[in-house]
C-alpha cells in the first residue's frame, strides 16, 4: 500500500513539474524581445518610418531613407567580428592638446532677431529672486 502511494505521488509530482516548466518555458519564449535578424528586409522600411516619424514628433529631421541607412550600419555592425579592445590595466591614450576656437576676422556676428541680449555692460545685476534669510 506504501509503495502504491509513493508512485501515485510520484506520479502527481512528475505531471505538475512538467506542466510549470512548459508553462515556465512557454512564458520566457513569448516574452523575450526579438533579435536584429528578426526583422526582414520589407519590415526594416517600416521600422526606419516608425523612426523617423517618431523624431519629426519630437521636434527634430531625420528622413526615412537616412533612418534605414543607419539601420543596415546597425546591421552590419552587429555581423562584424568583435574588435579587441585595449587590455586590461594599460594606460587609456593620452587626450590631444586642446585647441582654441578661432575667431574669424571681422566684427563679432549680430545677434539672431529675437533673441534676448541681456543687460548692456557695466549695469549692475538685481537682487536674487526669492525668500530671504530665515531667522
Amino acid at each position: 500500500m506504501l509503495t502504491a502511494m509513493i508512485d501515485q505521488t510520484s506520479l502527481w509530482l512528475f505531471v505538475v513539474g512538467f506542466a510549470l516548466g512548459a508553462a515556465v518555458v512557454g512564458v520566457l519564449l513569448w516574452r523575450l524581445p526579438r533579435r536584429e535578424d528578426d526583422v526582414s528586409l520589407p519590415e526594416r522600411s517600416v521600422e526606419a518610418a516608425w523612426i523617423a516619424g517618431t523624431i519629426e514628433q519630437h521636434g527634430g529631421s531625420a528622413p526615412g531613407s537616412f533612418v534605414e541607412e543607419v539601420l543596415d550600419l546597425h546591421a552590419a555592425y552587429l555581423q562584424a567580428p568583435l574588435v579587441p579592445g585595449p587590455p586590461r590595466g594599460a594606460a587609456p591614450p593620452p587626450l590631444p592638446p586642446p585647441t582654441r576656437p578661432i575667431a574669424p576676422p571681422g566684427p563679432p556676428p549680430a545677434p539672431l532677431a529675437g533673441t534676448p541680449t541681456g543687460p548692456p555692460a557695466g549695469t549692475p545685476m538685481p537682487p536674487p529672486v526669492g525668500p530671504g534669510p530665515r531667522p
